[in-house]
């Protein structure tokens, strides 16, 4: 097939309006880079100039974590491609989600994923100091004079934690936020409330996903919701959630009084993440563990549901908890069949993992800076956002990745150009070795730029030490050969 040339006074496909020759022309010379973001490659935005752009802006802004465009852009004429993209009303978020999740799902057949977890969560991304952008709404409930957009996102984990990828993500202005009352709660559908959201993302999740891959989906007690573990059921979906409500029961006793009865089945030692938000440390924690079938009744009022369903709770109790900590309590409900003390102390050890949407939400807010992005816009912001998301997705998989598979080679994450580099920088010398450095190795000297000291106490380079790396590593390659 002939392809159509451009002449260069003729309007540039890109959309900006602009003569082909004072916009982007020569941008295919500039695109040679390495697409680290090799989902994008099946992008369909109806323009195979803009899919370059996309995919060009996304191996930018990953280069620099945290920058500013203008900052993390290579020149003036960069920056603004950038912003011409986003303004681009042929680049939508729907089709950069859709293109990555088709990946993700590749991945794990690839991989020959069985069985993947689903932890989803809801973030405020606070933009009130944007006056001049239009469509912001509340995104703190106690507050209205904080203005910004609501994120619920959901992710793909492996059983041993490691990220995957993105199966879902809304973005959403909040158009005012009133507290129901327990006597409005009942008497509006589930689909009118905010709360919708966990259900929306299950049923989203799932989408295109093969029948032969397990899902769990995992939850904190914001989604303890009835209506979510019926929809569960309809659709054949394994859940695991955190109780928040001490529901009414068959057995005439409340939820929680009956598992707290019951006799511990054994104890089990798990490692608990560090809680950044808290300032508390990484720690191990002795559980005493409990589970037991219980049939909850369906909430006073709620129509439209079944009066009773059957789930299983383990209870999940810290012993001994450090001082001056809040010991660990947790009461998970699931529908997964729980026959013995290992299959409940499995979904303790899935629900530690639930974790990993909070550390992506640490990654976007601290290491991209999402919360520092300006746009008059909300329509570019939230591009730029799922943009973000990918990347911050993209930091959380090598910080795990080579945790949990240490000795994998580091090509599936850094070009030759990129280990090659950071060997020379983390052992002084021009001697490159013949074999490629285990992934291991990569993210450490990655980390040692990020300021990961690596003293025999440290344990392995975080997230945080990731993104610095990264940052310092391409300022290193961009300027190597011109020093």
């Amino acid at each position: 097939m002939q392809k159509k040339k451009i002449g260069r006074n003729e309007q540039c496909e890109c959309g900006s309006g602009k003569k082909h020759k004072k916009c982007c022309l020569g941008i295919d010379e500039k695109l040679k880079d390495v697409n680290v973001f090799e989902e994008l490659d099946k992008l369909n935005v109806g323009s195979e100039r803009i899919k370059k752009r996309i995919i060009k802006t996304v191996n930018t802004l990953y280069k620099k974590p945290g920058m500013a465009i203008s900052a993390a852009s290579e020149s003036p004429a960069e920056a603004k491609a950038i912003y011409r993209l986003l303004a681009n009303k042929k680049f939508k978020k729907e089709t950069l989600l859709e293109a990555h999740k088709k990946a993700v799902i590749e991945k794990i057949q690839e991989k020959r994923i069985k069985t993947i977890l689903c932890p989803q969560d809801t973030a405020e991304l606070n933009y009130t100091g944007l006056k001049a952008t239009e469509g912001l709404g509340n995104v703190a409930k106690e507050s209205s004079t904080a203005k910004g957009l609501m994120m619920h996102t959901a992710i793909a984990l492996t059983e041993e934690g490691v990220s995957l990828g993105l199966l879902h993500q809304k973005i959403w202005s909040r158009e005012g936020y009133k507290k129901l009352t327990s006597t409005e709660k009942p008497k509006i559908p589930i689909e009118e409330k905010e709360s919708y959201k966990w259900i929306e993302a299950l049923d989203e999740i799932t989408k295109e996903l093969p029948r032969d891959i397990r899902v769990i989906t995992i939850c904190d007690r914001e989604g303890d919701i009835y209506e979510l573990f019926c929809r569960a059921n309809e659709k054949k979906q394994e859940y695991l959630v955190r109780a928040k409500s001490n529901r009414n029961t068959n057995e005439g006793k409340k939820l929680f009084n009956i598992i707290k009865d019951e006799k511990v089945s054994g104890k089990v030692v798990v490692n608990i993440p560090r809680d950044t938000r808290n300032g508390i440390k990484e720690r191990e924690a002795t559980l005493t563990i409990k589970y037991k079938k219980v049939e909850i009744k369906k909430p006073k009022d709620l129509k439209g549901y079944k009066d009773s369903i059957t789930i299983n709770i383990v209870l999940a109790v810290e012993e001994d908890p450090p001082k001056g900590i809040t010991p660990i309590s947790w009461y998970l409900t699931t529908n997964i069949d729980i026959l013995s003390f290992e299959d409940a102390v499995k979904m303790v050890r899935w629900y530690v993992h639930r974790w990993k949407i909070e550390r992506f939400h640490f990654v976007l807010k601290s290491g991209c800076k999402v919360e520092e992005i300006q746009s008059s816009e909300t329509t570019r912001l939230i591009k730029l956002i799922t943009l973000l998301s990918l990347i911050a997705i993209k930091i959380l998989t090598i910080t795990y990745f080579a945790r949990e598979y240490p000795e994998t080679t580091c090509e599936e994450f850094f070009t030759e150009e990129e280990w090659k580099t950071l060997y020379i920088m983390a052992n002084q010398t021009r001697d490159i070795p013949n074999k490629i450095p285990t992934i291991k190795e990569a993210v450490y000297y990655l980390g040692r730029l990020g300021g990961f000291l690596g003293r025999k106490s440290d344990k392995d380079p975080g997230a945080e030490c990731i993104w610095r790396g990264l940052h310092d590593l391409n300022i290193i390659i961009r300027y190597k050969n011109i020093l």
